[in-house]
């Protein structure tokens, strides 16, 4: 699966994705995340962009329905990945159109957008 999560106690939501992410994985991920907003209330979401390839074609990813129910608890989500993804991640996860902070970070910048996820707003 290319979506691997992992969750810390204390920690920011981890997202792996590597290859092409389907809207199933996606969904499944989605899953994983509200489980643990419900667990844990506010959380903060590091997506971990690793050789990863793009979205499926033809996929429905018009369902906004989890920003909907979950933004109010999610604070920042940091995206790390290389810069050839920057816009179409950004796209894709709405930035600028929704609450949550979203910052993008080139390839090998886990620490800085960790640091960033747990800085104090």
């Amino acid at each position: 699966m290319p979506v691997n999560v992992t969750v810390e106690a204390g920690q920011p939501v981890v997202l792996t994705v590597t290859g092409k992410l389907s809207r199933a994985e996606h969904q499944q991920a989605q899953q994983a995340v509200e489980a643990e907003i419900a667990r844990a209330g506010d959380i903060s979401i590091l997506v971990l962009l690793e050789n990863f390839t793009g979205w499926e074609k033809g996929a429905d990813w018009g369902d906004f329905s989890f920003l909907a129910k979950n933004d109010p608890q999610i604070s920042r989500m940091a995206i790390v990945g290389d810069p050839q993804w920057e816009a179409s991640a950004e796209a894709f996860t709405l930035k600028g159109l929704r609450k949550v902070e979203i910052e993008y970070f080139g390839a090998g910048d886990e620490k800085k957008a960790s640091d960033w996820l747990m800085s104090v707003v």
